[in-house]
């Protein structure tokens, strides 16, 4: 079964768009993160509901615009990794 991913949950997010870029404040653990446009959309999405990499990365293909492919589905698992390690998202 694959693994389902959320984020901290938006009352410990704090964002302030800057730009093509967001300043992600995490009241848990009281790390403020500068996050690309890629990243911020993967936040968000797991913001509002809990998903598999997989459907994550079709969700996030059709909303960018691309053609998903194992490419774009290992570029969304290292981007929910990297948020992971920076305790933005969990299982």
């Amino acid at each position: 079964m694959p693994r389902t991913w959320r984020a901290v949950g938006q009352d410990q997010l704090l964002w302030k768009v800057l730009g093509d870029n967001c300043a992600v404040f995490c009241r848990a653990t009281g790390e403020t993160h500068l996050l690309n446009e890629l990243p911020a959309e993967v936040l968000r999405e797991l913001e509002t509901s809990a998903c598999p990499v997989n459907e994550l990365a079709d969700i996030l293909a059709e909303r960018c615009g691309v053609q998903s492919s194992d490419d774009w589905n290992r570029k969304i698992a290292d981007i929910v990794q990297s948020l992971n390690a920076l305790e933005l998202l969990f299982e």
